[in-house]
């Protein structure tokens, strides 16, 4: 059965390196780029190649895009990730290296040039805007982004703002005000996927390495 080919913009974090975890085993990952947010680029770029060498995928290449939102400074959340993103998790160094390329001169060349595509952005949106005005054209190619961020009713950020919106609301007008189909999962749908402390013992039962 052929699966769906995607580019997933991400900021790991602990959220969004179970994503990966699960994307990559379910899905076709063209590429993986990282952004500054739950934690710096640094972090966020090294726990991407963390999660495709745990998962056995490093032929997927993960690029770094920017580490500060279009405007201002940047917001962290480490009060929950940590400084490195994974809380007190003692990351190996990594052998895989990222790639030269610039993440969002990745994004423009993987959807000038390839089509059935689809963006899945669970990070901040900076990259994905950077990208859109740096190729106007950019917008006529990306056939649908899946966005991680908003919220229905209260945020997290603040009472009316969710993290991944709010640490760069500049780069998020313009990926909302581009055109392309967007889906948002909210905090509405993300609240529902809790993870407790029954469920970790499950995960270190399984007794490997992403366990």
């Amino acid at each position: 059965m052929q699966r769906n080919r995607i580019v997933i913009d991400c900021d790991p974090g602990i959220d969004d390196t179970f994503a990966l975890i699960l994307c990559i085993k379910k899905l076709d990952v063209a590429g993986i780029v990282a952004v500054g947010g739950n934690t710096g680029l640094q972090f966020t770029s090294r726990n991407a190649r963390y999660v495709t060498e745990l998962t056995g995928r490093t032929d997927i290449s993960v690029y770094a895009g920017y580490d500060q939102p279009i405007l201002g400074n940047a917001v962290r959340a480490e009060y929950v990730h940590g400084v490195g993103g994974l809380g007190d998790l003692d990351i190996p160094e990594q052998k895989k290296q990222l790639e030269k390329e610039h993440g969002v001169d990745f994004l423009i060349r993987t959807f000038m040039n390839e089509n059935d595509v689809s963006l899945v952005a669970i990070g901040p949106l900076t990259n994905v805007a950077q990208a859109l005005l740096k190729e106007p054209e950019l917008k006529k190619r990306i056939p649908e982004i899946l966005i991680m961020g908003g919220a229905a009713f209260c945020g997290n950020q603040s009472p009316v703002a969710e993290f991944n919106i709010a640490a760069d609301p500049e780069a998020a007008k313009i990926v909302m005000e581009s055109g392309i189909p967007i889906r948002m999962f909210g905090l509405n749908a993300t609240r529902q996927n809790w993870m407790g402390e029954e469920q970790v013992r499950e995960l270190r039962a399984v007794g490997n390495k992403v366990g």
